[in-house]
């Protein structure tokens, strides 16, 4: 890589690396001064970069809550029932619609197989609708 550090480069590895330039690889951190020395939104980045570490850290050294606290957080959740409420899953309107949509799906199969409902017109159902018959397009 060349000594000079792009704007761009060095927001890529503000993002991996942190604000702290001592983790930044060997080879890049002469070019980061460099920029920094010569570049007013290095030096804002790297502010903000900062600020970004500082709240890592703060939320990485976070404390956990003290057992008597998490105890009392738990205490005060509502008791979970230990099975689900099935007579409001299956209501009775539920099961007579299911039975319905049931029932209507039996009946055009059923009428479908016993040929009451045709799914194709066979060839002399479209001779019939021949446009040579004038009724059918309206005496021309």
């Amino acid at each position: 890589m060349s000594d000079r550090m792009a704007l761009n480069e060095f927001e890529h590895w503000l993002d991996l690396h942190g604000a702290d330039l001592r983790k930044w690889p060997a080879g890049r951190t002469d070019a980061a001064r460099a920029l920094l020395d010569d570049s007013v939104e290095a030096r804002t980045l790297l502010a903000q970069g900062d600020r970004v570490d500082a709240l890592l850290r703060r939320v990485i050294e976070a404390r956990p809550l003290p057992a008597p606290q998490i105890g009392r957080i738990i205490a005060g959740l509502p008791a979970r029932k230990a099975h689900a409420n099935w007579r409001k899953t299956f209501a009775p309107r539920s099961i007579a619609a299911a039975g319905l949509v049931a029932a209507c799906l039996m009946f055009g199969l059923g009428a479908w197989t016993a040929g009451v409902v045709e799914a194709q017109a066979d060839e002399t159902d479209l001779a019939a609708l021949s446009v040579d018959e004038p009724s059918l397009i309206g005496g021309l």
